[in-house]
């Protein structure tokens, strides 16, 4: 009885120690230490998180789509796509999921594959600002100006300071020959970067 009584009470001692009791606290430090640019120690919480009992498939994808957050930002690119695509597979029909997925293999140059998730976003969600601007982004890679022009046309129909949209919709005017154009894209760009 003694030592069950010792055992219990250092599990309650070990556990006040570490900050962290359940899936919820690990997962909500490891958002704080994302949020502050500490990608290793978040990665190290979500980690924890994952590996206590998780009580839905809903939080176990934030945190999978969390986790990939911190993996991209320290380039760890495939295994944050693994972490992404573990997070869709949690939930399926989250918009923000899916563009995750995209752009991941968007920059790890998987274009088809890419353009597929940007599809599956826009028919769930088809005002999708990231979705809009992936498969934008995969007409411009393809040379199809014409058609990513007007795919940032909708971005900034959407939010008229994507300087991202801004800056490509400048890039594609000027493949097609419309210099004068492009230039009021870069200067409204350079006018939004400078008042952020």
């Amino acid at each position: 009885m003694k030592k069950i009584l010792a055992f219990i009470l250092g599990l309650v001692v070990v556990g006040s120690f570490s900050g962290c009791v359940d899936t919820t606290d690990y997962a909500a430090k490891g958002d704080s230490y994302l949020s502050q640019g500490r990608y290793d120690m978040a990665i190290l919480n979500y980690n924890k998180a994952l590996n206590s009992p998780i009580l839905n498939t809903v939080s176990k994808a934030e945190i999978y789509d969390n986790r990939g957050h911190a993996l991209e930002q320290l380039e760890m690119y495939n295994e944050s796509l693994d972490s992404y695509v573990t997070a869709y597979q949690n939930a399926p029909n989250n918009v923000d999921i899916i563009c995750d997925v995209g752009n991941i293999l968007l920059k790890l140059g998987r274009y088809d594959e890419s353009l597929q998730f940007f599809e599956k976003a826009l028919l769930l969600k088809p005002e999708t600002e990231e979705a809009l601007l992936g498969k934008a982004i995969l007409l411009q890679v393809s040379g199809d100006y014409a058609q990513a022009s007007r795919y940032y046309d909708e971005v900034l129909i959407l939010n008229e300071n994507n300087t991202n949209a801004l800056y490509n919709k400048a890039l594609v005017l000027q493949k097609l020959g419309q210099y004068s154009e492009a230039n009021i894209y870069i200067e409204k760009a350079e006018e939004v970067k400078n008042s952020q």
